[in-house]
């Protein structure tokens, strides 16, 4: 959707408390954070299983005066970043960002405004000074121009230092700039929530908090443009992190797979494209980085390719349909499936042997490389193969094809915990297993072309 923002004094989510409280501080900076981490179960985001995300953007408003440690801090937290399709830290810092630069639109102030994502500063940086418009392919595209827009006026982006607990122990010792980063750190976690803030016991610092009621980024994005701003967002005009391209084509990818199941219902077959996980899917072929065959990974992810079932699908005719909808190698019914995993041609039977000799020398290369958890990563590899080969294969899973329940088999427990390290291990062990088993299917239709040209 495109939307227009005619930016109005009285449209804004500023309360006239706050304004008034702003102005007692005088001249003050803003200091902005943004949030993302994993939530629930970790096998989801082991497996890609529909992981879910929080993503939060933290505000905090020093004075300038020397005294600023007496004066109140204003902070403010802002949650929800998934439902305006934030996928990292970097958009959630982007919108805290903007909604510091609105602050400043409204009260008709400027400041420095301080974060520790130099990403961010270097990109905003870079198209205030080339002045070209972002392309319709860069994630984040709206939250830059709004940021951009508004910098026109007001304001000044500067990098500080995140983390300084982790450079410097002693808290005596902070700097304002510091100190802001450091509670910039605790409103976007949402932890600035008592009327006083002490770093430890034992702190001689005590910060007086005027913490605003948390908003939901939703809501708070469609108030936050410059005025006369034009921009792609959701229908009911909120931002969306989402780049135009991406938009697109998740739209045709939901369109696409409908359609696929529609004449899948006309022949009186279960609907199959829409349970799967075409994002897994991509991500096991590696589409976005392999160009060379990206075609021809596509035509086999999808099943559009010229096997014997799919050839035969436009033959009308009893016999000949019945002749050409077989193996051209043996005398079994052609189909992705059966050439994957079934062909009893020497060639197609030696690939899959070398497959599942490489699917269990990488779960064995991952043991040996964190041997503490060889139990578990022995049963997760033991889970894996025994749906790739024997009686409970799967032959879509060879094309990276996996539905929620197939994903969710490898989970013994909902509330179960796993070691980060392991987390980490199984994620990658996931990720290699598919990508040997796409590998393959490229290797078994190339040499079974090759077979066929031979005879």
């Amino acid at each position: 959707m495109i939307a227009h923002n005619q930016h109005q004094q009285h449209n804004t989510w500023l309360t006239q408390s706050l304004i008034h409280d702003l102005s007692l501080l005088d001249t003050f900076d803003i200091f902005t954070d943004g949030s993302w981490s994993e939530t629930g179960p970790a096998w989801d985001h082991i497996t890609h299983n529909s992981p879910t995300y929080t993503g939060s953007a933290g505000l905090v408003i020093i004075s300038r005066a020397d005294n600023w440690m007496d004066l109140p801090i204003i902070t403010l937290h802002i949650y929800n970043g998934p439902d305006i399709n934030a996928i990292s830290a970097y958009s959630m810092e982007l919108l805290s960002i903007i909604t510091a630069l609105h602050i400043l639109t409204i009260t008709n102030t400027t400041c420095t405004i301080y974060t520790d994502c130099q990403a961010v500063v270097k990109k905003i940086t870079k198209l205030q000074q080339t002045n070209t418009a972002t392309r319709a392919n860069t994630s984040d595209a709206t939250l830059l121009t709004a940021a951009i827009q508004h910098l026109k006026s007001r304001g000044q982006l500067q990098s500080v230092k995140g983390h300084p607990e982790r450079t410097q122990s002693d808290e005596t010792l902070w700097t304002r700039e510091m100190w802001g980063n450091h509670l910039a750190d605790k409103a976007a976690a949402g932890s600035l929530t008592k009327s006083y803030y002490q770093y430890n016991d034992n702190s001689p610092f005590t910060f007086y908090i005027n913490s605003l009621p948390s908003l939901d980024a939703p809501t708070l994005t469609p108030l936050l443009s410059p005025p006369n701003f034009w921009y792609f967002g959701k229908i009911g005009g909120q931002y969306t992190s989402r780049s135009l391209i991406d938009s697109v084509h998740h739209n045709r990818l939901t369109t696409y797979l409908q359609t696929r199941d529609q004449y899948r219902q006309r022949a009186n077959q279960p609907p199959l494209w829409q349970t799967l996980n075409i994002p897994l899917a991509s991500t096991l072929w590696q589409l976005t980085t392999n160009s060379t065959s990206r075609s021809l990974c596509n035509r086999l992810l999808f099943d559009k390719h010229w096997h014997g079932r799919n050839q035969a699908k436009a033959i009308d005719d009893p016999a000949l349909h019945a002749l050409i909808s077989k193996c051209p190698l043996c005398v079994q019914p052609d189909s992705a499936q059966h050439w994957i995993t079934q062909c009893n041609h020497p060639r197609a039977i030696d690939i899959r042997k070398s497959t599942i000799i490489k699917l269990r020398q990488q779960i064995a290369d991952a043991v040996k490389s964190l041997p503490a958890y060889t139990s578990s990563i022995q049963y997760f590899g033991t889970s894996y193969l025994s749906l790739v080969t024997g009686p409970n294969i799967v032959p879509d899973i060879w094309r990276g094809l996996w539905t929620a329940s197939q994903l969710d088999s490898f989970r013994t427990s909902y509330y179960q915990y796993i070691p980060p390290l392991l987390i980490n291990s199984l994620k990658k062990l996931f990720l290699q297993l598919g990508q040997i088993l796409t590998s393959s299917c490229i290797t078994i239709w190339t040499a079974r072309q090759k077979t066929i040209y031979e005879l």
